[in-house]
């Protein structure tokens, strides 16, 4: 008997034997029941090894084909392309008939959507029938730290704010999300109400409005103009006023002021 019948148990063992016998002493190579691993290290090593592999199998009387599908690619002796089975959905697709291309003349409309895993969004020109075309898509896989978001309410829910400094002559404005413990840190050369409404505005843009703000009763946290800031959002901010020096501020202040200082050290800043 030439061939070794299906089904018997000692089958993968034996043959794992015989094929490490056979490629036993190239380098490079590692054999693991049906597939052979070929490096070197350069191109020329890689090659050659490949070669005396493929003389050796010839000996032993391997028969080869002619081509090999593999991971949805076809190696052949024109080198490796994408399997036509694979590629035939795309190369069939009918041409579009009826694309828009971006006109800055037209009105535009952003639709959005999230889910616990992703969030997706087309922009859409809206044309003078009143007909969406959409023009652009985009969407995001979450993280397992964005994900987190996905439980909460709102993006941003409660944050703490302080003033760290001064320190390397900057003042530092500290938010720390209360959900994450995720900081951000703002470098201010002044800490006037209006610059410091004008940074909650920026941050406010990318992050979304909080529900709730906690800080201290610093000057400009407890400010007429800071008051009406909070109470003219979409949404009225509640703004909670505790004792100086949330927790997780604090823990980071002295983590950036360690960071910040080992910078400058290093000539970085």
């Amino acid at each position: 008997m030439n061939r070794l019948p299906y089904g018997i148990a000692s089958a993968p063992a034996v043959w794992q034997r015989i094929i490490e016998q056979i490629l036993s002493g190239i380098p490079n190579t590692l054999v693991y029941l049906d597939d052979i691993l070929i490096t070197g290290e350069t191109e020329t090593d890689r090659l050659n090894n490949l070669e005396t592999v493929l003389n050796t199998l010839n000996e032993y009387g391997r028969k080869f084909q002619e081509s090999l599908e593999y991971c949805s690619h076809v190696i052949d002796r024109n080198g490796l392309h994408m399997a036509d089975d694979k590629m035939r959905a795309i190369n069939d697709a009918p041409e579009p008939l009826n694309i828009l291309m971006a006109d800055p003349e037209l009105p535009l409309r952003l639709s959005w959507d999230s889910s616990s895993y992703g969030i997706g969004a087309v922009l859409s020109h809206v044309d003078n029938e009143g007909n969406e075309r959409p023009i652009y898509f985009i969407s995001w896989t979450l993280s397992l730290a964005e994900n987190k978001w996905e439980s909460v309410p709102t993006p941003c829910y409660r944050i703490h704010m302080d003033f760290a400094g001064p320190f390397m002559n900057n003042m530092f404005l500290i938010i720390v999300d209360s959900y994450s413990n995720c900081p951000e840190v703002i470098a201010m050369n002044s800490t006037t109400t209006q610059n410091t409404i004008k940074v909650l505005r920026e941050i406010y843009l990318r992050h979304g409005i909080p529900e709730k703000v906690v800080t201290d009763k610093g000057p400009q946290f407890v400010s007429n103009e800071m008051k009406l800031f909070f109470k003219s959002n979409v949404c009225e901010i509640q703004h909670l006023k505790s004792a100086p020096y949330y927790p997780a501020t604090k823990r980071f202040v002295r983590t950036l002021k360690i960071s910040l200082r080992s910078m400058k050290n290093e000539g970085l800043i």
